[in-house]
């Protein structure tokens, strides 16, 4: 099995999370990616997240985690909801083309070059790398639930999908991600 090895930070949801990632997140639980946004429609972080029978797991870039906690401080405060960081690790099954997580150590047998080589070829985007602070429907759909509801930033959201476009879109473009006019 090919293995890569992230540094990226597990934290667990607890409590409600499910009512409150509702009215905070841009996809719903069952997508494997998510985004907090501000209400601009633009990306506070971005996330993978694994549902469990108890509590959910949220993926993200370590840079990005004071980012976070001061985006959503204001909201756990209110809700019934905990989230704390986790000693789990996330890695890449290459063959399977699914983010894993587990509590046991885990040795890469990919090099970082071919893991990029890899995630070029499979769209994996990494906030903080190939993007950052953009208005979300310029990263990527994957991000994003048109059916859900409201959310924070989804007014902007909506009217950009149904009465405009996206201004760019990100690209692969030789050996890195590129925003180019849509």
């Amino acid at each position: 099995m090919q293995i890569y090895k992230t540094n990226k930070l597990v934290l667990s949801l607890t409590g409600n999370y499910d009512k409150f990632m509702q009215g905070v997140s841009s996809n719903n639980l069952n997508a494997k990616k998510n985004a907090f946004l501000d209400k601009f429609g633009k990306i506070v972080v971005t996330f993978d997240q694994i549902k469990n029978k108890n509590e959910l797991l949220v993926i993200i870039e370590p840079q990005f985690y004071e980012r976070l906690i001061e985006h959503l401080s204001k909201y756990i405060k209110i809700s019934k909801v905990r989230m704390d960081k986790t000693n789990k690790v996330a890695w890449w099954n290459l063959e399977s083309k699914e983010l894993c997580v587990s509590d046991e150590k885990i040795n890469t047998n990919v090099s970082e070059k071919e893991f990029n080589k890899w995630r070029l070829k499979n769209n994996v985007l990494i906030q903080g790398i190939d993007y950052d602070k953009e208005m979300v429907l310029n990263v990527s759909e994957e991000f994003v639930s048109f059916s859900k509801g409201c959310y924070l930033g989804q007014e902007i959201v909506a009217k950009v999908k149904y009465k405009g476009r996206a201004p760019k879109k990100l690209v692969v473009k030789g050996e890195k991600f590129v925003f180019v006019e849509n």
